[in-house]
């Protein structure tokens, strides 16, 4: 909850800054977005469903939090109702907040500049409220990145307990903390895993292939089968 309440503080600040200076004209201007080999609107061309795709990659890596909640269904109370309520909340709240997000930051930044900026949102605190601003909003992006991990490890560490629980696998991942009874030595290897794969691709890289994997091993299998 500590965490959880840093990122919405985050969001909650950018929202309200960008609202505050919001520049409507500029925010929907894509009237110079042409295709770049001829200079013409490249909407719905093969250059438009490219670069479509290559944005929704990202775009449902951003979603993928909404099932976390299904790792964690055997510390959950009431799961048959809880479980369905947060999956629809998560969604919902998460399309609210990055569409007002975004559209805060086109209202602010000009699209050009936005589409080339490796750190959007420090640039946008910097040009609303100056460069102190910004430092503390590169903090709160860094708080908001441990929120996430925090929020993953949480989950995922329970899957490989849960599978040497019922004897499905390695009995190590059975292991409790002796007094804060969770799963310590799971999550400790798949953080030690985690870190290793940190070490040795990039993050774009690495959600690309977290994508591609999830799509065949969770919905083209299970298709077949």
């Amino acid at each position: 909850m500590f965490l959880w309440a840093g990122v919405i503080i985050t969001f909650a600040w950018l929202i309200f800054g960008g609202l505050t200076h919001f520049n409507a004209e500029q925010a929907f201007d894509f009237s110079s977005a042409g295709n770049p080999l001829t200079g013409k609107a490249s909407w719905f061309s093969a250059i438009f469903f490219a670069g479509l795709g290559q944005a929704s990659i990202k775009t449902i890596y951003c979603y993928l939090g909404y099932y976390n909640v299904c790792h964690l269904g055997g510390e959950i109370k009431n799961p048959e109702k809880n479980i369905p309520r947060s999956i629809f909340i998560s969604i919902a709240g998460i399309t609210v907040l990055y569409l007002l997000m975004q559209i805060c930051l086109l209202g602010v930044i000009p699209w050009k500049e936005v589409k080339d900026s490796s750190f959007i949102v420090s640039t946008f605190f910097e040009r609303i409220y100056g460069h102190t601003a910004a430092i503390v909003a590169t903090v709160l992006i860094l708080w908001i990145c441990l929120a996430s991990l925090f929020s993953v490890m949480l989950g995922y560490s329970r899957i490989p307990y849960a599978a040497a629980v019922d004897g499905s696998y390695f009995k190590i991942f059975a292991r409790l903390h002796p007094t804060k009874n969770f799963p310590n030595a799971s999550l400790l290897i798949l953080a030690a895993a985690g870190f290793v794969f940190s070490l040795l691709f990039k993050l774009k890289e690495v959600i690309t292939a977290i994508i591609v994997m999830r799509i065949l091993i969770q919905f083209v299998t299970r298709r077949w089968d």
